[in-house]
């Protein structure tokens, strides 16, 4: 699937300064266009949630890098076999993600909002093609982060 706009909402407990524990919640656009032609092609939603730790280490006292680990569960949101008759019919039901990210967020003055960045990669289950052993279906995310803590 080509690259799309990815919405992602997290959650989370600091039990530690340290160490973050959350939840998410996401959704992200794609299409079918590189696996069918253009008279083909379905766009169609992914919708995930899954929780996990972020450990951070403080650079100064308003810069931050942090590490993230996170496990949940995905689909497409499609009609029934929309995405089977191409190959990727466990695309259609939850199933498991795991992965990691890496970024770096930065304090405000006001010490309840950091602006971020982030990126990294997920191996998503369902979304390897059907039949294909050793496939790795991995998701690349990036994106920019606003962050508020209380």
């Amino acid at each position: 699937a080509p690259t799309g706009p990815w919405l992602h909402l997290d959650g989370g407990w600091e039990p530690f300064k340290w160490l973050l524990l959350f939840g998410e919640a996401e959704m992200m656009f794609t299409d079918t266009s590189v696996a069918q032609d253009e008279t083909k092609a379905r766009a169609f939603p992914i919708f995930g949630f899954g929780a996990g730790l972020r450990p951070k280490i403080h650079l100064s006292e308003r810069v931050a890098i942090f590490g993230q680990g996170q496990l949940g569960l995905m689909k497409a949101d499609v009609n029934q076999n929309a995405l089977g008759v191409i190959g990727y019919r466990d695309a259609e039901s939850l199933s498991v993600y795991f992965g990691g990210r890496l970024g770096l967020e930065w304090y405000q003055v006001d010490r309840h909002i950091a602006l971020g960045a982030l990126g990294g990669l997920r191996h998503c289950g369902g979304f390897a093609k059907f039949g294909q052993k050793g496939e790795a279906s991995l998701a690349w995310d990036t994106g920019v982060t606003l962050r508020y803590s209380f």
